[in-house]
């Protein structure tokens, strides 16, 4: 029996977020209200200890020999107190805590990010992952210690799933993520990642079924699926065949949707976990995402 049902590996951030009511660029906006908190897998960590489940949970992160890496611990411990069955292992390292300031705009259900890289782009220790029945590679396009070698021995071991992170990528950067996903269970990717990992593939077009695209593009090359997901809702594609889903859109109500990406991962694998079942835990993911921003609030703490 492994020691873990869920891995999170990946990608520590420390946020820095930021309310506004109505982002404009190139000029002064008024602030209502900020925050630090542990964000990426401090996201996925959150979501899993308000999902209320009895998983037992690990994330493997590394952060630096600095404030913001203290902050950001300080953060994951005070989220696992009370949780018996959740732990975390951060690495220590001498160059400095990845961070980043985030803007969500509350008016426009949208946040924005600017990422200042560190230490958790050099986290390269995959084997301590195996003792888990699921191992969720956050990041994937970031990890740049991490191999497709390293990938393939990992899903000799368990199942494996993966997301991504930047919504433009290089030619190398393609070439080396794609080797990656031959090894991937389950990617797990917004529309906007998938825009640009498969944009060129096929005919150099992108089309306005984009989502659908993508997810046939991806499916074929992941091990058993993929899921394309937006605000609007999401596209699957399993075994071969395609199918979309339609999210609860929430278009007229201001929201802090910081951190509904990850919400909408943790959602699915605690969900197939139980059931095993991906077109069911999309379901759930959405479901239950949308009901945690609308309970949220438009100034609450992530």
């Amino acid at each position: 029996m492994k020691n873990f049902d869920l891995i999170v590996y990946g990608n520590t951030i420390l946020d820095r977020v930021y309310f506004v009511d109505g982002y404009v660029n190139g000029t002064s906006n008024a602030g209502h209200g900020q925050y630090s908190a542990a964000g990426s897998v401090g996201n996925m960590l959150r979501a899993f200890c308000e999902l209320g489940s009895d998983k037992r949970i690990k994330v493997v992160g590394k952060v630096g020999n600095d404030e913001d890496g203290e902050i950001l611990e300080g953060q994951m411990l005070n989220m696992i107190s009370s949780q018996p069955n959740k732990t975390y292992l951060l690495e220590k390292s001498k160059g400095s805590t990845s961070n980043a300031v985030i803007i969500s705009d509350i008016r426009k259900n949208s946040r924005t990010s600017i990422v200042n890289w560190g230490a958790c782009k050099d986290l390269n220790n995959l084997g301590a992952t195996k003792n888990s029945t699921w191992v969720h590679l956050m990041y994937i396009d970031t990890l740049e210690k991490i191999s497709p070698r390293d990938i393939e021995n990992l899903s000799k071991e368990c199942i494996v799933s993966a997301d991504l992170c930047l919504g433009s990528h290089t030619p190398e950067q393609k070439e080396k993520i794609f080797k990656c996903l031959e090894f991937v269970d389950y990617l797990i990717v917004s529309d906007v990642e998938a825009q640009s990992l498969t944009k060129g593939v096929r005919n150099g077009v992108w089309r306005s079924y984009c989502a659908e695209e993508s997810a046939k593009i991806l499916g074929e090359i992941v091990k058993k699926g993929v899921i394309v997901h937006s605000p609007h809702g999401s596209t699957t594609f399993t075994s071969g065949k395609k199918k979309t889903f339609s999210g609860e859109y929430i278009g007229d109500k201001s929201l802090n949707v910081l951190g509904a990406g990850d919400i909408f991962a943790s959602s699915f694998i605690s969900s197939m976990l139980d059931t095993n079942d991906v077109l069911e835990s999309v379901k759930f993911a959405h479901h239950h995402t949308t009901n945690v921003l609308k309970s949220r609030g438009k100034n609450e703490k992530v």
